[in-house]
């Protein structure tokens, strides 16, 4: 799904991201190793999700099911969390770069 949706916006946005993101993230991987690569390339595709415009539907769950790993020292998701949440906050900036913009030419 992460070459589908490197590929362009449109393939991206027919990902049904909503279904699966957040229930996937919000399993407990324990020790299992593939789970934990699952869910890193989870949050690898939100990330790339946000950047296009997409995936915000899905941003309440993302702070309650971040909170545990990046409370924690040693989660594996830690980083890739941390990432979307700056990914998230590029998106808030953009967005408020352009309503100032908008404001500004009225």
């Amino acid at each position: 799904l992460n070459d589908l949706a490197r590929q362009s916006r449109y393939a991206a946005s027919r990902i049904p991201y909503a279904n699966f993101l957040p229930p996937l993230l919000g399993i407990d991987a324990g020790g299992d190793q593939q789970l934990v690569k699952a869910q890193k390339w989870a949050l690898v595709l939100w990330r790339k999700l946000l950047r296009y415009g997409l995936g915000f539907s899905g941003l309440p769950s993302l702070v309650s099911l971040s909170i545990k790993h990046i409370n924690s020292d040693s989660s594996p998701l830690a980083t890739g969390y941390c990432t979307l949440f700056a990914a998230w906050l590029d998106c808030i900036k953009i967005v408020g770069k352009t309503y100032n913009e908008q404001v500004n030419r009225l």
